[in-house]
């Protein structure tokens, strides 16, 4: 018997207290805006020398790789892109250069939150283009397309222009990489309660 009242007891004070407090409705209104982000070249950056070897990959390669990612802040409110660079000498001394950059690269206007990031027909990018490795076998810049080849998840890079060897001492000075983005929309969402 006492199970019962205490039940009945405790359920009357609930009903008393939605007496005491009516429910309030509450809404979220949501505004989608789609910011339109033209190509985008990114100027040569040149990795530091590494300290390994003497500063001239002398024809010997260097071993080259590249990549570029975009990355969300911990709130989805702005994007930064990185770009890394790691070059080595193939024989000899091992000559090395190796590093990485971040470029701003989008803020959403106050009370926006990314949402995603697509190419101008709508295929989601992806974000991070994954090592494109070969090796240089002159003195001239190379053009790279990007290392993913996804026709439904393209790339967000268009191309690297690599500088690896060139005539005399070039790690830390000349070897370095330009990069640039591909044309991308940044889908961002506004919610306010009213």
């Amino acid at each position: 018997m006492r199970k019962r009242t205490l039940a009945v007891t405790v359920a009357a004070v609930a009903m008393a207290s939605l007496a005491v407090a009516p429910a309030t409705a509450s809404t979220s209104v949501c505004t989608d805006r789609t910011f339109s982000i033209s190509e985008r070249t990114f100027g040569k950056y040149v990795p530091p020398w590494t300290g390994v070897g003497d500063k001239d990959f002398d024809g010997h390669g260097p071993r080259v790789q590249v990549w570029g990612r975009l990355r969300y802040n911990t709130a989805h409110t702005s994007l930064v892109f990185w770009i890394t660079m790691k070059a080595r000498e193939t024989k000899s001394d091992w000559t090395a250069v190796d590093g990485t950059r971040s470029y701003a690269f989008f803020t959403a206007p106050s009370g926006y939150v990314i949402q995603s990031v697509t190419d101008p027909i709508g295929r989601t990018l992806t974000l991070v283009d994954y090592s494109r490795i070969y090796v240089d076998d002159d003195h001239s810049d190379d053009v790279l397309g990007p290392a993913i080849n996804d026709p439904a998840h393209p790339s967000l890079v268009q191309s690297y222009r690599v500088t690896g060897d060139t005539e005399g001492n070039e790690a830390g000075t000349r070897s370095g990489v330009t990069t640039t983005t591909r044309s991308m929309e940044i889908h961002a969402r506004k919610c306010t309660t009213t």
